[in-house]
């Protein structure tokens, strides 16, 4: 396998002046952090007019090395990066606030930062202040930011953003493909203001090892009369990783699915009872473990699988992706104690039935039934929405009820994992889920969103209701934008008269069809279920055949018989 590999170099100095404010660090993991958490490098600049500022700076870049890979590996690195650079922020502004800094933020905790993650073939930015990051490669040198400065009256500039100056910091942030052969370099203004662009590209050049270069370039900028601290890192790609290949998906790939089970049979740790379920992507067995006798569920990919690359890397992913949330809603890996010998998944054993199953054993459940179910499904994809996952394929088959009315998530082969999709971006849009459940945009060409999870929850209770879904047939056959005008939802009460009026507003805005017109998540779908009355939901809403389609045709019949009464009376 192609592995990312870098030359890595740092230097930084006090330079002219008695203390160095500035401040760098890097972290180059191995093994699976590599993979989905990337190479990550910062840089800090303290401002002058602070004795503390290098207290920020150091605080700020072993934040950065530190808290980034301990954040969800499923989260994309924007979302990872900043989460970490608005915490510190915080922890850096309250810091101030309680000090004498507290009515003169120029002498507190603040700094600037510039942070540069290297994932798969892909670079992300993150950066505030007026450190700067650049990329070189052979069409010359390339700013990744821009400073942030505002004019001064005397022609000067003071700096308008940075690190811990106010309770929440304004982040620019940047993604760059990069290859082998490219170098990205990150300066403080104490080397690139007094090293040309040209100079620095020529530093570049050299062939000489990257920490000979970064010190190089501080020695360059204090010859050339830098009153400044000087801090400088240099990165060259050695090797990109190859495309659309990560490290845990290429660790499973190495194992040989498992022969046909039989019950009886021995795999690794578990011991097969029987079959339980079997589709075109995988089989699914009853197993218990040998020593501590739990039961578990064996998933082995179908041999029509076997052949598909895409396939078999989203069997790999689903256990991996089960063990990254933590929530009693969504199924969890079943904990192994030896190496596997095949490849396969283990899962936790839920006795219970499939919603579907439910669906069928209650064909007029009650309201509050459905919004207890409902509810816990919610829970769930909240779960996994904040984890940066979109389940994309929830329909009945999917969630199992146990035999205390706990509900569970099941079936990962569709999750789109963001912290997974950013190192593949040029791979086209697949869609995964089966269309009577799953949103209208994703047979348009768009991408996924907490609303489209929002859409399948709000057609599973629209079913589970009525025992049909909301556009009948129609829904499946959505390739356009004009079919998707065409949809027409069938109002509750034609089916359930009992329901309240305000449920058929509340199901109809869950699956509206045009994303922008649903709730805008999970939470939002639940807490109008709960409370649709509360919020203005109400029959009025509604004209008179959604909402009485018997007194409706009554009333035209009577309005028919009126003018044929009428018009004997005028012959």
């Amino acid at each position: 396998m192609c592995a990312l590999r870098i030359d890595f170099g740092q230097w930084t100095a006090a330079g002219r002046k008695a203390a160095n404010q500035d401040a760098c660090a890097a972290r180059i993991p191995a093994g699976a952090d590599l993979d989905t958490k990337g190479i990550a490098i910062a840089i800090a600049d303290g401002i002058g007019s602070s004795d503390v500022s290098d207290i920020a700076s150091r605080t700020a870049v072993e934040t950065i090395v530190t808290d980034y890979y301990s954040t969800s590996a499923a989260w994309s690195v924007k979302n990872a990066l900043s989460k970490v650079v608005n915490a510190t922020n915080g922890w850096l502004h309250a810091r101030t606030d309680n000090s004498w800094a507290r009515y003169d933020k120029d002498r507190g905790y603040i700094c600037t930062l510039t942070t540069l993650v290297l994932k798969g073939r892909t670079a992300h930015c993150i950066h505030v202040g007026d450190t700067r990051a650049y990329r070189y490669t052979a069409t010359g040198l390339e700013p990744l930011t821009r400073d942030h400065h505002t004019p001064g009256a005397d022609g000067g500039a003071s700096l308008s953003r940075a690190i811990g100056v106010n309770h929440a910091v304004e982040l620019d942030y940047a993604l760059t493909p990069f290859d082998t052969g490219d170098w990205f370099l990150l300066t403080s203004d104490g080397v690139h203001e007094f090293v040309s662009e040209q100079a620095l590209g020529a530093h570049l050049k050299d062939d000489r090892s990257c920490q000979d270069i970064a010190y190089a370039l501080c020695q360059t900028a204090i010859e050339n009369g830098s009153n400044d601290n000087v801090t400088a890192q240099v990165v060259r790609i050695e090797q990109a990783p190859e495309k659309d290949t990560d490290e845990w998906l290429w660790s499973g790939q190495t194992l040989a699915p498992p022969p046909d089970l039989q019950p009886g049979d021995t795999l690794d740790e578990f011991r097969i009872l029987r079959e339980i379920h079997r589709s075109h992507r995988s089989s699914a067995y009853l197993g218990q473990h040998l020593h501590s006798d739990e039961y578990a569920v064996i998933k082995i990919p179908s041999v029509e699988l076997r052949d598909d690359p895409r396939a078999m890397e989203r069997f790999i992913a689903e256990e991996w992706i089960a063990a990254r949330v933590s929530s009693a809603f969504v199924l969890k890996p079943f904990p192994r104690t030896t190496k596997p010998r095949y490849l396969y998944s283990a899962f936790e054993y839920i006795d219970g039935l499939s919603l579907r199953q439910w669906i069928r054993d209650h064909p007029r459940p009650s309201l509050k039934e459905v919004r207890e179910i409902i509810r816990q499904i919610g829970y769930g994809l909240r779960a996994m929405h904040r984890q940066e996952m979109l389940h994309q394929d929830l329909r009945p088959e999917n969630v199992m009820i146990d035999a205390h009315g706990g509900v569970k998530i099941i079936d990962f082969g569709a999750v789109e994992v963001r912290g997974l999709a950013e190192n593949h971006p040029q791979r086209p849009q697949e869609v995964l889920g089966t269309q009577q459940y799953s949103a209208p945009e994703y047979f348009l060409g768009s991408t996924g969103t907490e609303r489209s999870d929002a859409y399948s929850l709000g057609v599973i209770a629209y079913e589970m209701l009525t025992g049909d879904l909301p556009y009948g047939p129609a829904a499946a056959q959505v390739r356009q934008d004009s079919d998707v005008r065409k949809l027409r939802y069938q109002p509750l009460q034609r089916k359930r008269r009992d329901c309240p009026d305000w449920l058929n507003p509340v199901l109809s805005t869950a699956c509206h069809p045009r994303r922008e017109q649903r709730y805008a998540d999970v939470p939002e779908f639940i807490h109008a279920l709960y409370h649709g009355e509360d919020l203005g939901y109400n029959a009025s809403r509604q004209p008179l055949i959604d909402r009485d389609p018997v007194k409706f045709w009554q009333l035209v019949a009577v309005l028919l018989v009126l003018v044929i009464i009428l018009q004997w009376a005028i012959l």
